[in-house]
């Protein structure tokens, strides 16, 4: 292949823009000097830069617009934007009169947020077969299903062997709000062969567990959808593990104008816009009563508004619902109370006890019903039996007012919307609408408070997993910059198709042109290269990955399961055992071998890691590639020759000679005159999930255990 690199080159020029994280609403243009910025995959890249603090600068507003936390940037460059991120640091030097800033990519925000509820992929669900197609129904609820996504149906222990991933052919609601879809109702055999499931559940249907998000892409777009409500879809498995406690407000007025209501509490409200509330127990108009709404704006510390449907009602003043208690007694911290007549009360009401007793006095929910005249609720404290109360001298009482709760964690469902664009790549390039792997999903526990990037990173880097990045631009049809979050497969879709092309077994080489854009994106010395460094280091490295694995229903003293996968190639060729383990939370050695096989893969020794630097304002110019292209490197150098020659090296037919990279992240040093060359320094890296020739490929994965 004929390797040439364009010695063009053209002026540049860089602008800056900060915008208001939240709203993404332009605050201004500044005047960066001295700047440096990064990009990479997965984990952020950096940007820093200063800024004068003199009498020239001091129109920008500089202070209130790089606020850390607060402030997104933008570089632009030569009308593309080419980074952005969050300021997350300045420093001031009062001598100097310069601030300092430091930001990092947008995905640094995934590293602020924690998964604070627990989250679970698991519906129970009633199946019905009939005729080769399972009509599946949720028992309580909905899931945004889609046609085509891959869900995982387990039927229990007695009918285990229709266990496994189906597609779903068509969804809808029933008429009580719960989704129903249909799968085709089809198996594999112990010998492999395609069965079709008997028809059962037509008069008891059978009661089984749908796995929803099975699709990699699925499970991290859900995650990140989730991430910009708070978590406002999932409810807690119980209340006791609620991380705080719920607070409650009583109301004195309502008003609602244009399907809009307005509240006004007896105290401050601490609430704030978009936060998760329950308002109950307003007696003038039950229909401002709302089991789950979210606050639209804050008038004042006492008033506040929220979308609730009805006709125009003008202020209207709350009066309280009041009962005479007669008795009351506790067994078991669950205190029973009686009401000379009938209370009218429901499950969940919040009500005022007073003059009753000490420990009985005070704001409760309601637990329970008995009858019309009676009700309970939970109150610690010994057991007492049956006694009346002094209805003449202490006028015992228990009063049911109108409320607003709220819980003192949120949710915020509105403020952990910074604008990922989650959509936009699906539209450009449908084949990233599925990552079509398949994995068992992971239930995020909340109280262990994993950040989302913990859980991206960790999921991510599951056997035939994929990378991402967060891609910024600026769209003129909204005059604003977005955010669209970008998945990667780890293996190119060109080298994909063309193994899969060539079949099982396959060992040869891979073309240079089955790289998506290495033979446009051309690296050359002499040329555009302007320095290179090459490394290989074995000290991380293993021809031998053990991978230990977690069962919980174990003792402490029995064994843990665990597996192991072995290069075999590399042991040939005279490589000594080079021994390395990890863990992953399994009991499944299939799992266990899997995960092995993924991170021998990325051991191979010795990894290889070029740095190279490059002249950005030549062809290919900064802008024309990002993390995760694919690339060629031509360096014309004797010992690096001996590596592009190698066992090591994957065989790239009539192309050899050549190394084909990933680009994993650059670095860009700004050059504060408009003249040129940038330098730009690019890390770039080789993908052990592609398999080296001479690995056997099976389904299109290599298979590195023989």
């Amino acid at each position: 292949m004929a390797v040439q690199a364009s010695p063009e080159v053209t002026p540049v020029d860089y602008r800056y823009f900060v915008c208001d994280l939240q709203t993404n609403n332009l605050l201004a243009e500044l005047p960066f000097r001295s700047v440096t910025f990064s990009r990479s995959l997965g984990e952020a890249g950096t940007f820093t830069g200063d800024l004068p603090v003199v009498e020239a600068t001091y129109n920008y507003s500089i202070y209130e617009n790089t606020l850390p936390g607060k402030t997104a940037l933008y570089v632009v460059r030569n009308g593309i934007c080419v980074w952005g991120g969050i300021i997350w640091g300045r420093t001031y030097s009062l001598i100097d009169k310069i601030v300092s800033i430091t930001a990092a990519e947008f995905q640094s925000y995934f590293s602020h947020r924690v998964v604070w509820k627990t989250w679970s992929s698991d519906y129970e669900a009633e199946a019905v077969v009939s005729g080769g197609t399972a009509t599946i129904t949720l028992s309580n609820g909905q899931y945004g299903f889609e046609v085509g996504e891959a869900i995982y149906l387990n039927w229990g222990t007695d009918l285990a062997i229709y266990n496994g991933t189906f597609g779903v052919l068509t969804e809808t609601t029933n008429v009580d709000g719960n989704s129903v879809i249909t799968v085709t109702a089809q198996y594999y055999d112990a010998s492999g062969g395609q069965k079709t499931i008997p028809d059962m559940g037509g008069g008891e249907p059978l009661v089984i567990t749908v796995q929803t998000r099975q699709d990699t892409y699925e499970f991290a777009r859900d995650l990140l959808n989730e991430l910009k409500t708070d978590l406002f879809d999932f409810d807690f498995a119980n209340d006791e593990i609620r991380p705080g406690i719920d607070l409650f407000n009583e109301i004195t007025s309502v008003a609602r104008t244009s399907n809009v209501a307005t509240i006004v509490t007896t105290k401050k409200h601490e609430l704030s816009p978009g936060q998760k509330i329950k308002v109950s127990d307003v007696q003038s108009d039950t229909s401002f009563n709302a089991s789950e709404a979210a606050v639209l704006d804050i008038i004042d510390d006492k008033t506040f508004t929220y979308a609730s449907i009805g006709s125009d009602v003008s202020t209207t003043t709350e009066s309280d619902s009041q009962k005479t208690v007669t008795a009351i007694s506790r067994d078991s911290n669950i205190a029973t109370f009686t009401t000379s007549t009938s209370h009218g009360f429901s499950v969940g009401d919040i009500v005022f006890v007073e003059n009753v007793s000490e420990t009985f006095d005070g704001y409760h929910t309601v637990y329970g019903i008995t009858t019309p005249s009676q009700f309970t609720a939970v109150i610690i404290g010994i057991n007492i039996v049956d006694s009346d109360t002094d209805t003449v001298q202490g006028n015992p009482r228990v009063t049911r007012r109108a409320s607003v709760s709220y819980g003192s964690f949120g949710e915020h469902t509105t403020l952990g919307d910074i604008g990922f664009d989650l959509i936009a790549q699906y539209q450009a390039d449908s084949n990233y609408e599925f990552s079509n792997v398949d994995e068992p999903n992971p239930t995020i526990r909340g109280f262990e408070l994993k950040t989302v990037a913990e859980i991206l990173d960790d999921y991510s880097a599951k056997p035939y997993g994929f990378e991402y990045r967060i891609d910024c631009e600026y769209d003129s049809a909204t005059s604003s910059f977005k955010k669209i979050f970008k998945f990667l497969p780890l293996v190119p879709a060109g080298v994909t198709s063309y193994i899969s092309a060539q079949g099982s077994g396959f060992t040869g080489a891979i073309p240079v042109s089955a790289y998506d854009r290495a033979s446009e994106l051309i690296f050359e010395f002499p040329g555009n290269v302007l320095e290179a460094q090459f490394e290989e280091n074995a000290e991380e490295a293993a021809t031998r990955f053990f991978v230990r694995g977690e069962d919980t229903q174990l003792g402490t003293a029995a064994s843990q399961p665990y597996s192991a996968a072995t290069n075999h190639q590399l042991l040939r060729e005279g490589w000594p055992i080079l021994d390395a383990v990890e863990t992953l939370d399994s009991d499944s050695e299939s799992v266990l071998w899997k995960h092995a096989q993924r991170l021998l893969s990325e051991s191979i020794p010795p990894i290889s890691t070029f740095t190279i630097s490059v002249n950005g304002s030549a062809r290919p110019s900064l802008g024309d590639y990002d993390p995760g292209d694919w690339c060629t490197v031509k360096l014309n150098d004797d010992f690096v020759d001996l590596r592009a020659l190698s066992y090591l090296e994957q065989d790239y037919g009539s192309d050899n000679g050549v190394l084909v990279r990933k680009i994993y992240s650059y670095e860009i040093a700004v050059p504060d005159s408009p003249g040129y060359p940038e330098g730009v320094n690019l890390e770039l890296i080789t993908e052990p999930s592609i398999p080296i020739s001479g690995v056997t490929v099976v389904n299109g994965n290599p298979l590195l255990e023989t």
